[in-house]
C-alpha cells in the first residue's frame, strides 16, 4: 500500500465537485478526467495525480486499473481496493466526501472486517 499516494488521493477527492464524480465508471477512453470535464470516479479523476503512470490498452483506452494499482500500491480487484474503489458504492454512497472516508478510513484503521456490508449499505 503506498500510503502517501493513498493520502493524496483522499485529499484530492474533497476537490472534485459532486456533479463530476460517480462511482459507477473510471472514465472513458483515453481522456483525462480534469482536462474534458468527464463525469468519473476517484480513480478516473486521480490520474492527474501521476499522468506518467497512464498505460493504453489497444483500443487507446487508459487501462485505469492498472494506473489504480501502480499508483495506490493496491491490487487490482483485492478487498482492500474495492473497498476504496468498487462501482457499488454509487448505490450506497456516490460522493467525493464518501470516496475520500474511505481510503482515509484504510489508512488510519485498515480494511473494517464488515467493509461487504458497509459496501451494500447493511
Amino acid at each position: 500500500m503506498n500510503r502517501e499516494n493513498l493520502q493524496e488521493m483522499a485529499n484530492f477527492a474533497l476537490t472534485i465537485p459532486p456533479g463530476k464524480f460517480t462511482m459507477n465508471r473510471f472514465g472513458s477512453g483515453n481522456e483525462v478526467a480534469i482536462q474534458c470535464n468527464t463525469v468519473c470516479c476517484i480513480i478516473g479523476h486521480s490520474i492527474v495525480l501521476a499522468p506518467e503512470l497512464i498505460k493504453y490498452d489497444k483500443w487507446g483506452g487508459i487501462e485505469f486499473g492498472m494506473w489504480s494499482e501502480e499508483f495506490t500500491g493496491l491490487a487490482y480487484e483485492s478487498p482492500a481496493w474495492k473497498f476504496c474503489f468498487s462501482p457499488d458504492w454509487s448505490k450506497v454512497d456516490n460522493t467525493p466526501q464518501g470516496a475520500s472516508d474511505r481510503i482515509f478510513t484504510l489508512l488510519k484503521t485498515g480494511l473494517p472486517a464488515d467493509w461487504r456490508k458497509q459496501m451494500r449499505g447493511l
